[in-house]
């Protein structure tokens, strides 16, 4: 399967994996804005977005401090 994940910042990763489990909207890491997945085929099977992303950007959004 395909999964793509659309950042805060504007770029979007895509990578194929065999496993992905996509967290709940208010569970994904707060840089992630919205995660989509695809089978082999490219038939979208799964989409998870944040709602109100101009807003979640400015005002919620709190990057996690690096370790």
């Amino acid at each position: 399967m395909f999964v793509k994940l659309t950042l805060i910042d504007g770029n979007t990763e895509l990578f194929e994996t065999q496993n992905f489990v996509c967290a709940p909207v208010k569970m994904m890491k707060p840089e992630i804005v919205k995660c989509e997945v695809f089978d082999g085929a490219g038939i979208l099977r799964f989409k998870a977005e944040r709602r109100f992303k101009a807003f979640y950007k400015r005002f919620i959004y709190n990057p996690e401090k690096k370790k």
